[in-house]
């Protein structure tokens, strides 16, 4: 009797452990993952030469865990700086799945010939000028159809500057940079704010001039510096704040000086507001910038010392 028992037991266990189970599966399915498509540009080719048009390139490495993927396409704008034309979007690069080699894509690159020809530009290269600008969107498909761009990413992944997925990119058309002439001074800068109507800013003092200011190269771009005063110390003023305004990047385009966006005066951001420059005979250097928050557009020129 025990031995008939035993075996009705046994199996009764069994299929409560598999009745179990499927309702585990059911309440906990598997977890589909998202995109790492991490993308750094290599800084000899972080630009379109101006002065090699004809050889010049982009060019950089993708990274990514993901062993799903199909495909990255990097879909590109192109703004001509001189006529301020966007150019409508083209699909320029695409990487596939078989090109990342234990997760890394190496050496993606598209030429200035490649690019003009996809915009169309009636000269090819030679349409290109300083100061011009591409922005690159990426799109990743997965193998299971699903679609990841900077619309549908979280913020988590796609910002900072160790982002896992860099889902926009801007290259611009630039010249070799005189690093240093550029670097090797110390600046007066002088600095005339307004705002939109063209009264002085809030009421307060409109101008202000700082002695002894730097500029370093920062890279990786080989037309990026750093400025250590962006206002000529306006914002430090004791009768203003008496917190220092604080250095902002710019690049060197052709002697085209364009600001890095900045955040300033305690909240708002200041962009740049064009017709920035920089006279290689002279060593001047103009900035100008908005901070649109605040309605405040700053006139800065930083005139070397030595």
């Amino acid at each position: 009797m025990k031995n008939i028992l035993r075996y009705p037991f046994i199996v009764a266990l069994i299929l409560v452990a598999f009745s179990c189970r499927d309702e585990e599966l059911v309440r906990f399915p598997d977890v589909a993952s998202g995109v790492n498509a991490r993308l750094i540009l290599y800084p000899e080719r972080s630009f379109i030469d101006f002065s090699n048009l004809t050889s010049a390139s982009i060019a950089f490495d993708v990274y990514s865990i993901n062993t799903d993927l199909e495909e990255i396409v990097y879909t590109a704008t192109y703004v001509d700086a001189s006529s301020g034309t966007t150019h409508p979007p083209v699909e320029a690069i695409k990487v596939p799945a078989s090109a990342f080699v234990n997760g890394k894509a190496t050496n993606v690159s598209i030429s200035a010939t490649d690019l003009a020809a996809l915009f169309g530009l009636p000269g090819g290269v030679n349409d290109f000028e300083g100061g011009d600008n591409i922005t690159f969107t990426t799109s990743a498909k997965l193998i299971d159809g699903r679609v990841f761009d900077g619309n549908n990413a979280a913020p988590s992944i796609t910002g900072g500057a160790a982002a896992s997925f860099t889902t926009l990119f801007t290259v611009f058309v630039g010249c070799p940079s005189p690093v240093n002439d550029i670097t090797g001074t110390t600046y007066t800068a002088t600095i005339h704010l307004e705002d939109s109507g063209g009264g002085p800013p809030f009421g307060l003092p409109d101008s202000n001039t700082e002695t002894g200011v730097t500029i370093a190269f920062v890279g990786p771009e080989p037309f990026r510096y750093r400025v250590s005063s962006h206002d000529a110390g306006w914002w430090g003023r004791d009768d203003i704040t008496g917190v220092d305004g604080g250095p902002a990047d710019f690049f060197d385009i052709c002697g085209n000086v364009v600001m890095q966006p900045k955040g300033s005066f305690g909240f708002g951001g200041a962009v740049d507001n064009g017709g920035g420059t920089y006279d290689p005979a002279t060593g001047i250097i103009t900035m100008n910038w908005y901070n649109e928050l605040n309605d405040v557009f700053g006139f800065v020129t930083y005139t070397p010392e030595d």
